[in-house]
């Protein structure tokens, strides 16, 4: 009877558990008086993800769909944008073959969360205790309940560490030879996603070599650096460049003076840390990440006299590998070494004992806290609302369907070139633009492409334009529409 009621009660958590982030989404939508039906992507990022997103069809031919990037800054090879391959891995087989609305990433997310949680329960078969720690640990991750009514990837990196935390349980059960190939290929869309991820490869590493199980040693090694050459290898060729970034600066120097810069920078951005940064939730997660730090290294100290550090050392070697790594090649921002705490987290809640598990859910509890109570940046007015269309804020335009401006701007399926259906505007992340395009135009901004052999074949701006190029076939109170000429 006992065995049956343990059963019952795991089942009941295991249900909570999986359906979780709709409760969470539901919950913030009657909080802010919004449907979810009525979110739309309104941070810059997000507009880029879903406009890059919305090109990627069945209904346009891939090879001439136009560039999103930054002036004349275009990949090597296709036509990616700044963020890369990852938003195709995690939306691109929705996004091809249905038609994205305004909140289908806020969709698909949620169903990513709620698989990670199906394979998490499968996988690791948590009783109720451990499935309602998580369920808590999970509910009050700040950076977490930030991005689950909007459109960024990062809410869908989450799901993929849940399912990576399950996955190396598993491995550390030892007896799993199919596992390591799932793992690698998680950890591949993790690394292709950001190539910050690579440093995962350390704890399935750490964990096989402990056991003396040398044959996964090789495979984890040789996998990590297969797919970090992958990772790199996106980057550089298929990623459009991001000209105001630190790698973009270092790559046009020389070696020597290369190596000085990444120092150099390196240091800065580890005073930044120590600093907190601008914003208040920056400094607290910093904050929260310095202190998951401080815990890991402590507990891999004490556990390791007691011969059972692996968990503690690998955590810790990861979060401490994700902060110098980001100082010297990229900057160490929050929304970057999220995910990775939340990794931490949720692995401590899965193989620690109550009183550490409490001590953790204690202080998230506090910082949700100081994130609700923060008069300047609460949620409800700065990022929660801001989401549904019924409550944006005034400067957000989403474009009418009569607009006639964009009705000039027709997709060509004939074009030789991606810049035949390309768009210049000044303003990226615009929603008029980005919303509003038919499918397969692309949108460059920023500085205008003037000595690019080719051109944007449109071109818009908010004052009369000069360019022997360009012909004015459109004009009313908020700009200019240009044609190239040739």
């Amino acid at each position: 009877m006992q065995t049956r009621e343990r059963r019952f009660y795991r089942i009941i958590g295991c249900i909570i558990l999986c359906l979780l982030p709709w409760m969470i989404l539901c919950a913030i939508s009657i909080y802010c008086g919004g449907k979810i039906s009525e979110l739309f992507p309104f941070w810059n990022d997000e507009v880029w993800y879903w406009r890059e997103l919305y090109n990627f069809s069945s209904e346009v031919d891939l090879s001439n769909t136009g560039y999103l990037s930054f002036g004349s800054y275009i990949p090597r090879i296709g036509n990616m944008s700044t963020h890369g391959a990852g938003p195709f891995l995690l939306y691109g087989i929705p996004a091809y073959f249905f038609s994205l609305g305004l909140n289908s990433i806020v969709v698909i997310n949620t169903c990513w969360m709620c698989a990670a949680f199906v394979i998490l329960c499968v996988l690791v078969k948590p009783d109720f205790i451990t499935a309602f720690s998580i369920a808590c640990c999970t509910s009050m991750f700040l950076p977490y309940l930030l991005y689950a009514p909007s459109s960024m990837s990062e809410t869908a990196c989450f799901s993929l560490m849940i399912i990576y935390v399950a996955l190396l349980f598993k491995i550390s059960t030892g007896n799993q030879k199919r596992y390591p190939v799932f793992m690698l290929i998680c950890l591949l869309v993790l690394s292709v996603y950001r190539i910050n991820h690579v440093v995962l490869f350390l704890p399935p590493i750490l964990l096989c070599s402990s056991e003396k199980r040398k044959r996964n040693v090789c495979v984890f090694v040789i996998g990590g650096v297969i797919i970090f050459l992958i990772s790199a290898w996106l980057v550089v060729y298929c990623q459009s460049p991001y000209p105001w970034g630190h790698l973009y600066s270092v790559f046009q120097l020389p070696r020597t003076e290369a190596i000085k810069q990444i120092i150099r920078y390196g240091m800065e951005q580890l005073k930044s840390y120590v600093s907190g940064g601008d914003l208040w939730h920056d400094r607290i997660y910093k904050l929260f990440y310095l202190l998951e730090t401080i815990v890991c290294v402590t507990c891999a100290v004490y556990e390791r006299i007691k011969r059972r550090g692996f968990y503690y050392v690998s955590m810790s070697t990861v979060l401490i590998t994700t902060v110098l790594g980001l100082s010297a090649m990229y900057r160490v921002d929050a929304r970057s070494m999220m995910p990775i705490l939340f990794f931490s987290l949720l692995s401590m809640v899965l193989w620690n004992q109550k009183y550490l598990k409490t001590a953790l859910l204690c202080a998230e509890f506090v910082i949700l806290f100081t994130g609700f109570t923060k008069p300047v940046y609460t949620y409800e007015s700065q990022y929660w609302s801001t989401h549904y269309r019924n409550k944006a804020v005034a400067d957000i335009i989403l474009p009418p369907a009569d607009d006639e401006l964009l009705a000039k701007i027709v997709y060509d399926r004939d074009a030789t070139s991606r810049w035949d259906n390309t768009i210049y505007i000044w303003e990226a992340g615009s929603h008029r633009f980005y919303c509003g395009l038919p499918k397969g135009i692309g949108i460059v901004s920023g500085p205008f492409p003037e000595d690019s052999e080719e051109i944007p074949k449109w071109l818009f701006w908010t004052e009369a334009y000069e360019d022997d190029r360009y012909t004015l076939i459109y004009s009313d109170e908020t700009g200019y529409l240009y044609q190239r000429a040739r």
